[in-house]
């Protein structure tokens, strides 16, 4: 199945304040979100059940997918927080990442542990890692 929302209807649903912020978004559209999925199957509920609940709830689930999407993998809190961050993580913070990853390499490692792990957002650990590794 695919989801497919248009832009401005996506950007218009989503209760979050984007005026004069330009987003980015990451580039990387394979993810494992149980949060996405379960928004998924409910707009699929909705298809089978032929639109039963009406737009209304249609557009709640458009508003609750932007507003996650939007501040899980994109720059948005990044620029809403106004940090200040380096271009690029310092030997330091890689030294981090490694410790972390050798310390836990039999279970499973998402991007949101080792982004949580540097206190970055998701979508600034894999720009800056992008660069680093370029």
């Amino acid at each position: 199945m695919i989801l497919a929302v248009e832009e401005k209807t996506f950007l218009e649903h989503c209760p979050l304040n984007l005026e004069g912020i330009s987003l980015q978004f990451l580039n990387n559209y394979n993810v494992l979100d149980e949060s996405i999925k379960g928004m998924i199957e409910l707009f699929l509920l909705e298809c089978v059940n032929k639109g039963r609940n009406g737009s209304v709830y249609v557009n709640n689930l458009v508003s609750l997918l932007a507003t996650h999407y939007i501040q899980n993998y994109s720059n948005y809190f990044d620029i809403k927080n106004s940090q200040l961050i380096a271009s690029k993580f310092d030997q330091r913070q890689m030294d981090r990442v490694d410790a972390y990853i050798a310390d836990n390499i039999g279970s499973n490692i998402s991007v949101d542990d080792l982004a949580d792990l540097l206190g970055c957002s998701k979508f600034y650990f894999y720009e800056s890692l992008k660069n680093l590794l370029a």
